[in-house]
């Protein structure tokens, strides 16, 4: 289980210096609107994901640093990216202009030191003048935690996914389209051979719960049979059978129509590129065939979720307004779901923050980040005080009022 306990942001473009500390359960996100609570989540998960890449669009440069929590001991991170320090583009003589960019990590962990600075080009954008396309995605963890073993079996010390690939689930159907989006000519999904078995390594255009179905449909040399179609049902995917229950239909289809799958090696590891394309529909209980983009906006975002949690389990979740179009039975599913599980959430709505539970003034402070401006008009992110915990603690104690009432009568929300 990999958890972030820790984030100092010591540089980035209109933020505050700030040191901020996570419980293991619910993260919550409180502020009015343009405070950064996405952006907080951004950086959060790109550190889950361990892809800086989209923070270099919010900060041309920035410097964090963060502690996290894995069953191979702790890992603490200093991260520095650096503006691009000079143009390329007359050395290798491009049309389109490049910079370097500079990126330095270091860090322990357990009773290990790293400390490595690795440098990417990008591409610098006219107009703005700003490097942007830049490959830092540094994907360094898996390997680290790899290379370092139990010191002695060379064991993998570290659950099966150590990073959050999917990132941060948006407020609306961003994570949707991008999964589902009925006019998508293609995808790509890589997959290697490790010990025997067949992993999904990367695969645009879909979550891990449907890559991993695929991935086993696809049998043991997908290149045997390149060009095919391959149909999973919701007895083949757990998220997919939740859905149609919730959804009262009979049945979900995902058809894959494979069009190519040829071998390829990559760090001497046998394995395969699966070119294909996806369609989703469901069987209603009036003899109609649903396609997905008929689904309302509250079953696109429940079916999102349950989606995503399938494919992040292990690693924290980051949910931008949850319970956006969900009833509140569904809400109250999802956060039965989370309930094991650290959580980033952002809250502009009651639901949520209503079904949180406390039981001391230490899981108070864990649970609230405050977001709002400072006096220079940049973003400021903190945590509870110890005051400010102590007050919402007793009266929410009284049991009189819910919590956003309590945190409303508190001028803390």
């Amino acid at each position: 289980m990999v958890r972030l306990t820790k984030l100092e942001i010591r540089k980035f473009d209109g933020v505050e210096p700030t040191t901020l500390t996570f419980g293991p359960g619910f993260n919550v996100l409180l502020g009015k609107n343009a405070t950064g609570k996405t952006t907080l989540l951004e950086i959060i998960a790109a550190i889950l994901r361990d892809h800086f890449e989209p923070l270099t669009h919010r900060s041309q440069e920035f410097e964090i640093a963060y502690e996290l929590s894995t069953d191979a001991g702790p890992i603490s991170v200093q991260l520095e990216v650096r503006e691009p320090t000079f143009a390329i583009d007359q050395v290798l003589d491009f049309d389109t202009p490049l910079a370097w960019r500079e990126v330095r990590v270091s860090g322990h962990l357990a009773d290990r030191e790293f400390d490595f600075t690795s440098r990417a080009a990008g591409i610098v954008e006219a107009a703005s003048n700003k490097l942007v396309n830049l490959p830092a995605s540094l994907i360094w963890l898996p390997w680290l935690l790899l290379a370092v073993g139990d010191g002695k079996s060379g064991q993998r010390p570290f659950p099966q996914r150590v990073v959050n690939r999917e990132g941060r689930l948006d407020e609306a159907l961003t994570v949707w389209e991008r999964w589902f989006r009925h006019d998508k000519a293609s995808n790509l999904l890589r997959i290697l051979n490790v010990d025997g078995h067949n992993t999904a390594m990367s695969g645009e255009g879909a979550p891990d719960a449907l890559l991993d179905a695929f991935r086993d449909a696809l049998g043991s040399d997908p290149s045997e049979h390149p060009e095919r179609q391959i149909v999973l049902e919701a007895t083949n995917v757990a998220a997919l059978r939740e859905a149609v229950g919730l959804f009262d239909l009979l049945n979900a289809r995902l058809t894959y129509s494979v069009r190519s799958s040829t071998s390829a090696v990559e760090g001497g590891a046998p394995g395969w590129l699966a070119n294909y394309s996806s369609e989703l529909s469901f069987d209603s209980r009036y003899g109609a065939i649903i396609p997905a983009e008929q689904l309302s906006f509250g079953q696109k975002r429940m079916l999102t979720f349950l989606l995503y949690e399938a494919s992040t389990r292990g690693t924290p979740a980051v949910l931008d307004e949850l319970v956006n179009g969900l009833h509140y039975e569904w809400v109250e599913l999802c956060v039965e779901k989370l309930r094991d599980r650290q959580v980033f959430a952002t809250a502009q709505n009651p639901l949520l923050l209503d079904l949180l539970g406390f039981e001391s003034v230490e899981q108070v402070r864990e649970t609230f980040i405050q977001c709002a401006r400072g006096a220079d008009g940049r973003m400021a992110w903190t945590n509870f005080s110890e005051e400010q915990a102590s007050e919402f603690f007793s009266a929410y104690e009284v049991g009189i009022q819910h919590v956003h009432e309590v945190l409303r009568a508190k001028g803390l929300w």
